[in-house]
């Protein structure tokens, strides 16, 4: 009769004093309790050792704070394995992130921090704008739908010939993301 019927725990920033490697045994540890999780972190490690379907971002915006999370369900089994290896996997600090500027490849994901910092006036780390270069045109779709789903704004610079453009779009309506093409920077 005394026995607790559904436990909840919460537990604020795990990763403190621990190397990647404990991290993540830390995560599968506290994955074993049972009941409730809330885990409070700024773990890339923690954040990726999660379900995509745990994750939640939580952010303040005119109506108060809210909450992002990924509609697993709306989501295939192809697409999450695409925003697992190709954005959580390699991209965790994303999930940090005030903005988010997309780019083909590996020049603008250099250069861009750097006209930003002398833009800005200050490194570009301060400003809370991360550049992920999403390794060529065609593969920005599970970017964005993680970025939407978890509500952090993003843009794209994408280059402008008329079959990359297309592309873009095509990967921006399969996204149903409700942004809009000045979102997207051709150059």
């Amino acid at each position: 009769d005394h026995n607790v019927f559904f436990p909840i725990i919460a537990i604020e920033e795990p990763e403190a004093h621990l190397h990647p490697n404990a991290q993540k045994k830390l995560f599968r540890q506290m994955a074993g309790i049972s009941g409730q999780k809330i885990i409070s972190t700024h773990s890339p490690y923690i954040a990726a050792s999660a379900e995509i379907g745990q994750i939640r971002s939580i952010y303040k915006d005119s109506d108060g704070v809210n909450f992002g999370k990924v509609d697993i369900d709306q989501l295939n089994d192809e697409d999450l394995r695409k925003i697992r290896r190709q954005v959580i996997n390699t991209r965790g600090d994303i999930f940090f992130a005030k903005v988010l500027v997309f780019c083909e490849g590996e020049t603008e994901e250099q250069a861009l921090p750097i006209f930003a910092e002398k833009h800005f006036a200050i490194p570009v780390t301060e400003t809370g704008i991360d550049f992920i270069g999403v390794d060529g045109h065609g593969n920005y779709l599970p970017f964005l739908r993680l970025a939407d789903a978890l509500k952090i704004p993003w843009f794209i610079f994408s280059d402008a010939e008329a079959a990359i453009v297309t592309s873009v779009q095509s990967q921006l309506n399969d996204s149903g993301t409700t942004r809009n093409e000045s979102d997207v920077v051709v150059y």
